[in-house]
């Protein structure tokens, strides 16, 4: 054995002449031994944590084999194999109803005790595997949960979020605190123009690569400003900025990405000029205000989103955007004046709006 495998083992034994023939017997065979004359002073032994006790019955002083065998087991670590040159059935029964892994009639020849000690450490080993899988058990079970959380988050949000966002939404995977409700918020809908002429002369692969580029765009500045990308909508994708996590500055938020955006289609547009590639362009509508916020679905499949008539509007916006162009309500631009550049775009009637609405452009 290697000295960091050596199996410890307190011999408590009265006979100096057997402890002796023991001690002798167990060291040849490479074990680490201690020794106690008495069982008063194996039971002062305990703290060292043998991994076997090999105990007689009979000792001198106020505790005995029993009594050490209660000691130890229920240290819960140490293994006892019991020692007697009486033998008594009842005692002996006792011994195994007080955790004694086996009990030895003395007296014995050396390869008897090796036998019963290397048994003892089969059992041992045998143990500690089994503690070990039940503890791999009850880490993949962990793991499991965890799995389940995330994958219910995914199924409520998506996975266009930020980690910001992606963290609280995991607190909250069970979905509390983030219950139905409204909530002031800014939304952003983002579409391509002329996507569908586009797909109709491009080759299925170029038309699908380009238009993941694009997107790519749009949730990297929606990512940006810590909103969520609540879905892609065939060749377009709408966010929203202030819910669940609230968001004191989401209509800026939101101005600053739809920036970005424009910024980034535009380097992208310009490189793919250089390779002679068709571009496209994007429109965008932003829009603020009091909606619906929570999660809308069946019971095996919902999503968490916003409704109402702030949402209309904006969808409505980023149809009437032109290339490159970005379309705020009244109210975004109420809250974005002075900080932000725009002009305004006078009153434009929407379809399923009664009333024209005040639109602006974000210039930058």
């Amino acid at each position: 054995m290697s000295d960091q495998k050596k199996t410890k083992i307190l011999l408590a034994e009265d006979d100096e002449t057997f402890r002796n023939f023991c001690v002798r017997t167990l060291l040849e065979s490479g074990y680490d031994v201690k020794t106690a004359a008495s069982g008063d002073e194996a039971a002062a032994l305990a703290g060292d944590f043998p991994d076997i006790l090999v105990s007689d019955i009979s000792m001198p002083g106020k505790i005995n084999g029993l009594d050490l065998t209660r000691i130890y087991k229920n240290a819960g670590y140490t293994d006892v194999i019991i020692m007697t040159g009486e033998p008594d059935l009842d005692t002996a029964v006792e011994a195994l109803k007080l955790g004694a892994y086996d009990y030895l009639f003395k007296p014995f020849t050396a390869d008897f005790l090796l036998g019963a000690v290397r048994r003892c450490e089969e059992k041992r080993n045998l143990s500690d595997n089994l503690k070990r899988e039940t503890a791999l058990r009850e880490e993949l079970f962990k793991v499991y949960f965890e799995l389940t959380k995330l994958s219910k988050l995914r199924e409520t949000f998506g996975q266009f979020v930020s980690r910001e966002i992606a963290g609280f939404l995991t607190d909250h995977a069970d979905n509390s605190g983030i219950k139905a409700g409204k909530l002031p918020v800014t939304v952003l809908f983002a579409d391509v123009r002329n996507f569908t002429a586009f797909s109709a002369a491009g080759e299925p692969a170029e038309v699908a690569s380009a238009l993941n580029e694009i997107l790519t765009i749009v949730y990297n500045g929606v990512n940006s400003e810590k909103g969520i990308l609540n879905k892609f909508l065939g060749d377009g994708a709408m966010a929203f900025w202030g819910a669940p996590l609230k968001e004191e500055r989401h209509a800026q938020a939101a101005a600053r990405a739809a920036l970005r955006i424009r910024k980034d289609m535009e380097a992208w547009a310009a490189m793919r000029v250089e390779r002679g590639l068709p571009v496209m362009a994007l429109g965008i509508g932003i829009n603020t205000g009091q909606v619906m916020a929570g999660c809308v679905g069946a019971p095996e499949r919902s999503e968490y989103t916003v409704m109402g008539s702030v949402v209309n509007l904006a969808s409505r916006l980023v149809g009437a955007a032109g290339e490159g162009e970005i379309l705020l309500g009244p109210d975004t631009a109420s809250v974005l004046r002075g900080g932000f550049d725009l002009k305004s775009r006078g009153r434009m009637k929407f379809q399923g709006i009664e009333e024209p609405v005040e639109a602006y452009e974000l210039l930058g």
